[in-house]
């Protein structure tokens, strides 16, 4: 979009409901494109509900953040210097994100819309010998297409579900268990019952109270725990010395045996020169949209294996 103003968001909501039909609810944020009086006859108009997230709580929408992301990272290898074309690679980079297989339902957008598989330039296309298997009436045929989405878009939720789950599984397969001690400050340990003995049936008078004044004496009230305290950090690369600034260094050639190596989050793309090869890499603490590209000889061991391993795609 040129712009981001109520009248703006409002054509593309209408070119989208006109395109796929209506919606039962609009979720968004509080903007003032979405609270506007405009936006709101659109959507009385197609019958659509609208919902708003508290204001600046960002992972209410995470799957739509997440898209974003996913956005911004597949958009920065194909950006000119003055990240004017960004408009024109949009149609490609939505293609290819809506025919791709989701991670979490199992299936790509495009399948779970259409009931069927995207037909590419390789696919193979079986040519249909038998006329009389064919549908004879046009009630087969959606009766059929209804059957497939409702198979799709069953196990496509039942993959959501389970989602939450595996995620779950594979952090805290990394995850480092919690060590507690019992003279932590502020924490509780539940100690085992001890056990009954007929020995302690012949202590005398005496005894007890001696034990009781023991155990009143070394019971000592522990102090309630201090509220932490939140400190402001400046971003990573101004308090790290290990971190190589990516807006002065990034074309300098740094040997792989010195400490002035990039801190990788992740490779996005490679493209081939007459002097070598040089990455496109985000640097931790940085987003995508700030990547820069690097020489094969500023990467430290760990990037070089990643990508060896999976090598990123291939940009001009």
């Amino acid at each position: 979009m040129a712009s981001d103003d109520a009248y703006t968001v409002s054509t593309v909501l209408f070119r989208m409901l006109s395109s796929y039909g209506s919606c039962d609810t609009l979720v968004s944020g509080r903007g003032t494109e979405f609270t506007s009086r405009v936006t709101q006859e659109l959507c009385r108009l197609f019958d659509v509900k609208q919902e708003f997230t508290p204001s600046f709580v960002h992972h209410c929408l995470g799957a739509c953040e997440r898209t974003h992301s996913t956005l911004a990272a597949k958009l920065t290898p194909y950006m000119n210097n003055t990240r004017s074309n960004w408009e024109d690679m949009i149609p490609s980079l939505a293609a290819a994100m809506n025919m791709s297989v989701n991670s979490s339902t199992g299936y790509s957008p495009y399948e779970i819309l259409y009931g069927q598989r995207p037909s590419f330039p390789l696919s193979t296309h079986i040519p249909t010998s038998d006329l009389h298997t064919l549908s004879k009436d046009m009630h087969s045929y959606v009766e059929g297409l209804q059957t497939r989405l409702q198979c799709i878009r069953k196990e496509m939720l039942d993959n959501v579900k389970t989602a939450p789950d595996r995620m779950l599984t594979t952090t805290n397969s990394t995850a480092r268990p919690l060590q507690l001690a019992v003279e932590d400050v502020g924490v509780q340990v539940a100690l085992p019952a001890p056990e009954h003995d007929s020995s302690d049936e012949t202590l005398t008078s005496g005894s007890r109270s001696s034990e009781e004044s023991s155990s009143s004496a070394t019971n000592i009230p522990v102090p309630a725990p201090m509220r932490p305290v939140r400190h402001k950090q400046k971003p990573l690369r101004f308090r790290d010395n290990n971190h190589v600034n990516p807006l002065a260094d990034a074309h300098i050639s740094v040997s792989s045996d010195t400490d002035g190596l990039h801190k990788i989050k992740r490779v996005i793309a490679q493209r081939h020169l007459p002097s070598g090869s040089e990455y496109l890499i985000q640097i931790v603490g940085e987003p995508a949209q700030n990547a820069v590209w690097v020489r094969e000889n500023s990467l430290n061991v760990k990037a070089r294996k990643a990508i060896n391993r999976r090598p990123p795609p291939v940009v001009p």
